[in-house]
């Protein structure tokens, strides 16, 4: 066989002989283009029967197996153009034996070696551009070119760092620190003082929002330094409180909670004279965080969020949003529904006192929230409209969003799942474009897939969940609902891949907070994913 075989693997799949297209659509039969694909990145392009069929068929007897490896070789050699494409002797398959075979990763590869071992920027420029795309971005759910796709994405950010090609690793890793420094330092040295300071502002929406952290201290001190440099205009109040609570976020990290309540406390004040609701809620935030590390969370919602009320109502809806998680977490605390309920009454009476039908909204929805917990369904859900109506009566989407979606799980709770449902289509519609989307939208998508009506449409409800959050930014602690609902529903019909990604993911966020019953909860599906495995008493 003279001809010669191009394959392309990165960014999307596509296989040419001698220049002529293969159409696609003739390896789409008994996966045949799984095993051109595993072939492809396999060393020498060969692999053992046992192989194959451990990585395309894992959970198959032998036998079976074997006939679905013979079915896949089958179709690819008829995709391919004839019995020499894929050799299938003595155990061993193998992929365009008797030709030449060229694959992009090949080339990236090599490229890459040559590049990062002479450190040559001109080389690593080159190297870079020979990086397509992620590996088989349609075969992200197999778990078989898991690895392989996470090495090709590490070797391509250790070129880009290599090159400081600093926007396009962001592009791939958002939360990647030393770009964004090397970013705001190359705009401060090129007098792009406002570029520097907003890059700022980028890394630490990001690491806010994708890892539930602050900047290094590093950055913190190069981004100081851009504050005091010369420009046209002083540093503003919000600038410098994003310095102070940037700065509160280290000291919080480093477990030193006098600095960094006093860092939240100046950037609150400093925020409160300026009138700056976003950086009122982000202080806030950062107290109440301090409140869980220091055990007295009760206080801090007493005295932080009721003062607000009572002393400035107008930014009191910043504190809310900024508290929303840190509120949703307190509700699964020990006690946390009856302190909450609490929390919720004494919030009424102030926003009663205040004038304030934003607060008055939010304490309905906690405290509907509570009676949903609690189990007493028929109160939840009088509270819970209400909270609806009046959040929809001060023009907050995101309140009304979060009432629909407790609403819906009284629906389902009850057995009423095409009510659910329709509740949650609403509350979805309200959620997208909303600026705590990142927060409702996977909390939405978790409540889809438990009022699905049976375990296939659950996971079938998951998968599209994913599809949607794919195109969002998430909140990685919000997650947790759909993350669990989409795991149980992923094992419930045997898709045990996507079921241990899922668990793997909710157990990396579940110890970013400490207290509440995610770990346990975690552990709880774990045994469902092991019983069935068959391996019940590991469940």
């Amino acid at each position: 066989m003279s001809e010669r075989l191009g394959l392309r693997l990165l960014g999307e799949f596509r296989a040419d002989i001698d220049g002529r297209r293969v159409p696609i659509g003739a390896l789409r039969q008994g996966r045949a283009a799984s095993l051109v694909k595993l072939l492809a990145l396999s060393p020498r392009n060969r692999l053992t029967r046992e192989a194959v069929i451990e990585a395309l068929w894992p959970d198959t007897p032998p036998d079976a197996g074997g006939a679905s490896v013979r079915k896949a070789v089958h179709y690819a050699r008829r995709a391919l153009g004839g019995e020499q494409a894929v050799a299938y002797a003595g155990g061993v398959v193998e992929l365009w034996p008797a030709g030449a075979l060229t694959t992009d990763v090949e080339r990236f590869e090599a490229a890459s070696a040559s590049a990062l071992s002479a450190n040559d920027p001109a080389l690593l420029r080159h190297a870079a551009e020979q990086y397509l795309g992620e590996l088989l971005p349609e075969d992200r759910s197999e778990p078989w070119c898991e690895d392989r796709r996470r090495e090709l994405e590490d070797t391509y950010l250790n070129v880009l760092r290599g090159a400081a090609m600093w926007s396009r690793l962001l592009e791939v890793d958002p939360t990647d620190e030393e770009a964004h420094r090397e970013l705001i330092r190359a705009y401060w040295e090129a007098g792009k003082r406002q570029a520097a300071i907003r890059q700022f502002e980028r890394l630490r929406e990001v690491l806010r929002e994708e890892l539930g952290v602050g900047p290094d201290p590093r950055t913190v001190e190069l981004y100081e330094r851009v504050l005091a440099s010369e420009g046209r205009d002083a540093p503003t109040a919000a600038e410098r409180a994003r310095a102070l609570l940037a700065w509160g976020l280290i000291h919080w990290k480093r477990n030193d909670l006098q600095e960094a309540e006093r860092a939240a406390l100046e950037a609150r004040a400093l925020a409160v004279d300026a009138g700056l609701g976003a950086q009122v809620g982000e202080a806030s935030s950062l107290l109440a965080s301090i409140g869980v590390a220091r055990g007295n969370w009760r206080n801090f919602l007493r005295d932080e969020l009721l003062e607000t009320v009572r002393r400035t109502p107008d930014v009191a809806p910043f504190v809310f949003d900024s508290n929303l998680c840190f509120t949703e977490f307190c509700l699964y605390l020990p006690d946390g529904r009856s302190e909450m309920a609490t929390f919720a009454a004494e919030l009424g009476e102030a926003a009663s006192a205040a004038g304030s039908e934003r607060a008055a909204a939010h304490a309905a929805l906690v405290r509907g929230e509570t009676e949903l917990l609690s189990g007493q369904l028929d109160a939840a859900e009088s509270t819970l409209r209400a909270a609806a109506e009046r959040h929809r009566g001060t023009k907050t989407k995101s309140g009304e969003s979060m009432s629909l979606e407790r609403l819906a799980e009284v629906s389902t709770a009850r057995g009423q799942r095409w009510k659910a449902r329709r509740l949650l289509e609403s509350a979805l519609r309200l959620a997208k474009g909303d600026p705590l989307g990142s927060h409702l939208l996977v909390k939405i998508q978790g409540a889809l897939v438990e009022a699905a009506s049976d375990p296939t449409e659950a996971a079938a409800v998951a998968a599209e969940g994913e599809r949607v959050l794919a195109d969002s930014d998430v909140c990685q602690q919000c997650s947790m609902s759909f993350r669990m609902a989409a795991a149980r529903a992923f094992t419930a019909v045997g898709d045990l891949p996507n079921a241990r990604r899922h668990l793997d993911e909710a157990a990396r966020v579940s110890g970013m907070w400490q207290g509440g019953p995610w770990p346990l909860a975690v552990r709880e599906a774990e045994a469902d994913l092991e019983a069935a495995t068959a391996r019940r008493a590991k469940a």
